[in-house]
């Protein structure tokens, strides 16, 4: 017996990495250069880090770690450098985001297919009731 496929799997050849987290995560180039830096990073990264590898302000450092917390890719974790507690980040692990992104796929494709059957059924009481 065969499966047929899902409506998913149609129209949508397999993305790379790079691709995913430009197209899904809707990603500048230097945030997912940032964020495949960290996933080799042993220890939290700082702005200041993020500062010299990608030779930019402390502004858009800032800007590029919000995005990429505010996406689930990076988790903030404090880490003591030249004896202050500063804000550290460390990469969320790929199997993580692809777990939650598969997961939040999954929950759209749910609502998606409820509302299709409630607006049938709607439909139909409506048809019914003339």
């Amino acid at each position: 017996m065969t499966m047929e496929p899902s409506i998913r799997t149609f129209g949508y050849p397999p993305m790379s990495p790079g691709q995913l987290l430009e197209k899904v995560f809707d990603l500048s180039g230097e945030e997912e250069r940032l964020y495949e830096w960290m996933l080799t990073q042993e220890e939290p990264i700082i702005p200041d880090d993020v500062v010299e590898f990608l030779g930019c302000s402390s502004s858009s450092a800032y800007r590029y770690i919000d995005t990429l917390e505010n996406r689930g890719l990076i988790v903030e974790k404090a880490v003591y450098r030249s004896k202050q507690l500063r804000s550290g980040y460390v990469a969320t692990p790929p199997e993580e985001v692809s777990d939650a992104l598969e997961d939040w796929i999954d929950r759209r494709y749910e609502l998606c297919q409820e509302a299709i059957e409630n607006r049938t059924f709607a439909n139909e009481i409506e048809c019914n009731a003339d």
